[in-house]
């Protein structure tokens, strides 16, 4: 189970979170290091800055070395993690895209007049990528989407249930052209990542904002399985 800490704003957050670090996931009282402890920061410079806090301790004498501690971002952790090979670029996700679209006969939501020629495709190929990026972070598909919508009859309607089938199909047609190219989908990878991650460390600290996205969540729930996690 995940332990909340709260830290009172006495000082910037990255000198708070070194001493905390230091005082609290060594590995134990007498020894200067630390054993496979997982630091997540929200972004690369709040890891740098977090770097330099703990070198500072380094320097006073507080710790001898932070060797043990690694630093990453959840993305970074989840890419490290990444069994599949070929995953596609963004220039050949959005090639997909627009082919997806194209084997589509109607798709009378997204075009109610028709499907519009491919130089006028491009746009809404990028959106589709960045709608799927965004589903992802919850560990859904548009499928997923759609049968939730199915599903929660009393709060959607008939025309989102009707434009998220459009968007499945697109989706489903999506993957195959990926797939017929020895392709996948980079988000489609990171949810399948997150939902079977085995990582090895003893000690998983997250040093963000509590309201995490529920990728971050199902993550730090398996891996309570098998590490302490703050």
């Amino acid at each position: 189970m995940l332990q909340q800490i709260f830290i009172p704003p006495t000082a910037p957050f990255p000198i708070l979170s070194a001493e905390w670090i230091v005082e609290n996931l060594r590995a134990d009282s007498t020894k200067q290091s630390f054993q496979k402890t997982l630091v997540l920061v929200p972004t690369k410079s709040a890891g740098k800055n977090l770097r330099e806090e703990l070198l500072e301790l380094v320097k006073r004498g507080t710790i001898e070395t932070i060797s043990g501690l690694y630093i990453e971002t959840f993305e970074e952790v989840v890419a490290q993690l990444y069994t599949a090979k070929n995953i596609a670029s963004s220039a050949e996700r959005i090639g997909a895209w627009l082919k997806a679209i194209e084997d589509c006969s109607e798709l009378r939501c997204i075009f109610p007049h028709a499907i519009p020629r491919r130089e006028n495709l491009f746009e809404t190929a990028k959106e589709l990528d960045r709608l799927a990026a965004i589903v992802s972070e919850k560990l859904m598909s548009f499928k997923d989407v759609l049968d939730f919508l199915k599903r929660d009859f009393l709060t959607s309607n008939e025309y989102e249930i009707s434009l998220w089938r459009e968007l499945s199909s697109i989706e489903s047609n999506y993957h195959k052209n990926l797939e017929s190219c020895n392709l996948k989908c980079k988000f489609r990878t990171f949810a399948e990542t997150v939902r079977n991650a085995k990582i090895d460390y003893n000690k998983i600290i997250v040093a963000i904002n509590p309201d995490a996205p529920a990728s971050l969540k199902e993550f730090l729930e398996n891996a309570s399985n098998y590490a302490q996690t703050f």
